[in-house]
């Protein structure tokens, strides 16, 4: 509910226009006619409600065209400068709405239309970008059309079915020139704006340059390096943002809501400092009046990191498909859980050599030597970091055996010799609770070391031994640091691993990059 006095060009805009205008979408227009006419309280209450259901249906049929036109969009060859897609019985009342999500979301001037099956003749509406003058590009083709009208930004249209390859393929010419920089919307920022310069008698006073539109928009502000805290999707489906965005020269936080951008918050790592720009506005709620801002564009200056450890964040990243998604292994069998992601095997006897550019770089596995991931990173130097580690449920750290272990299997080993390794192997877990892997590791460092060694499947202790101690040995040193890997990659916390991340980073592959920057 909504009190009069309180209305502005946005509750027009964005509460009453759309209900009814949908009535009118989906079929005759007489109940909002009716509604704006009536002066019976109980008939317009009827009505309303009846407009408001029909709104609701008409967002529904948008949701579903919209589904059907962006699959038949991604099953052409090309996406092409300017979209033209069209279906059979789409609903024509809705196909602007369509249209205009579409230019959301390919950046691109779109015409949506609908085909009669039995008369043949397709309907539509088209919307545009600055850069592209969709009325005059028309103009020039008007013998393809039966009808058409519009101007700059949008256009409705009408022709025979049998035309619309041929009208494609114009509208395709005309819109040759454009380039991504035409193809990227920009907002016009009124302001940099400082978070402690925001109050309610601040947006106050903005409120009396009202009414906004066309001649008169609303003014949009910039907030540089932000830190979001709290973000989280909302609404019925999620598709929504809230987060409160707050910096560390100020005390002050702002109250954030991004409309339709809610997949953002798995995009946004948690020590990101974000430029924000929107607008602003005051909301109330249990009678107090707070600032805040509809989020409109988020930039992000900076590399992130994303810690993807636990099993929901995984088994997103590997539903999600990325051009620009990068999987690094280091065994042999993470490839196989990977589905149809894109991945780079590493051979770590074989070094490391970065002859690829990738947005994203995802560690699935772990390396032995923690060396090797610096490497990556600092040759790399992707703009997003996603780490997993291999750390799934029940992968444990190995524990090393203590002196005490190794006493005792050399001193059975030397009373009992030649030793049937694998034959006492069932009788040495259950009497000292030491696992197949520990007694292995074990022997291979009595090997390692000279104490002893395998002869046709049994152990035997060298007659000459020189004292030595373990860590002598280069099998227990790349145990050692195989394990202080796994801790530091599975145990660290987000903030330790942003900091080594960020030494990464911050650290050029060359010796002496700044001399030649500095022309030296």
């Amino acid at each position: 509910s909504l009190k009069l006095e309180e209305a502005t060009e946005e509750t027009i805009g964005f509460g009453l226009a759309p209900r009814l205008n949908a009535v009118g979408r989906l079929g005759p227009a007489d109940p909002a006619a009716d509604l704006l006419l009536t002066e019976d309280p109980e008939e317009a209450l009827f009505l309303a409600e009846e407009i408001d259901d029909a709104n609701k249906e008409r967002k529904q049929v948008v949701v579903d065209v919209t589904k059907l036109a962006m699959a038949a969009i991604e099953a052409k060859e090309s996406l092409g400068n300017i979209i033209v897609v069209s279906g059979e019985g789409w609903n024509t009342g809705i196909l602007g709405i369509v249209a205009s999500k579409l230019v959301s979301v390919y950046s691109r001037p779109a015409i949506v239309l609908g085909i009669d099956p039995v008369t043949g003749i397709a309907k539509g509406s088209g919307r545009s970008v600055e850069a592209f003058h969709l009325y005059q590009a028309l103009d020039k083709h008007r013998s393809l059309m039966t009808a058409f009208g519009g101007h700059p930004m949008a256009a409705g249209l009408t022709l025979p079915a049998e035309n619309l390859a041929e009208l494609d393929n114009k509208l395709q010419e005309e819109a040759s020139h454009l380039s991504d920089e035409d193809f990227r919307p920009a907002l016009k920022i009124e302001e940099k704006i400082n978070l402690a310069d925001i109050s309610v008698s601040f947006i106050a006073q903005l409120e009396k340059l009202a009414p906004f539109g066309m001649d008169n928009p609303k003014p949009i502000f910039l907030l540089e390096e932000m830190n979001l805290k709290g973000t989280k999707r909302i609404g019925a489906d999620k598709t929504h943002l809230k987060t409160m965005l707050a910096n560390e020269d100020s005390d002050v936080t702002l109250d954030a809501i991004g409309f339709g951008v809610g997949d953002l918050v798995e995009k946004i790592s948690p020590h990101a400092a974000v430029d924000v720009v929107g607008e602003l506005s005051i909301n109330e709620w249990n009678n107090i009046k707070k600032p805040q801002l509809r989020m409109m564009d988020i930039h992000i200056p900076h590399w992130q990191l994303f810690d993807v450890r636990n099993k929901a964040e995984w088994s997103r990243i590997l539903q999600e498909q990325n051009e620009q998604r990068l999987f690094v292994c280091f065994e042999e069998r993470t490839v196989a859980t990977l589905a149809e992601q894109k991945y780079i095997l590493v051979d770590e006897t074989q070094g490391f050599t970065a002859d690829f550019q990738t947005e994203e770089l995802v560690f699935a596995d772990m390396p032995a030597k923690v060396e090797l991931i610096e490497e990556i990173v600092r040759e790399t130097k992707p703009e997003r970091i996603f780490v997993h580690f291999d750390a799934s449920e029940g992968n444990q750290i190995p524990a090393i055996p203590d002196r005490g272990a190794f006493a005792e299997l050399y001193s059975l080993i030397k009373k009992f010799q030649p030793f049937p390794i694998e034959k006492y192997t069932p009788r040495l877990i259950q009497k000292f609770g030491w696992n197949k892997e520990q007694i292995d590791f074990m022997s291979k460092v009595f090997f390692d070391l000279e104490f002893a060694k395998m002869d046709s499947g049994q152990i035997i202790i060298n007659r000459v031994v020189e004292k030595r101690n373990l860590d002598e040995s280069i099998v227990y040193q790349q145990k050692v640091e195989e394990i202080t890997t796994r801790k530091k990659l599975l145990y660290s916390n987000y903030t330790e691993l942003h900091n080594w991340m960020k030494s990464m980073m911050e650290t050029s592959i060359y010796p002496n990059a700044e001399e030649l920057e500095n022309g030296n």
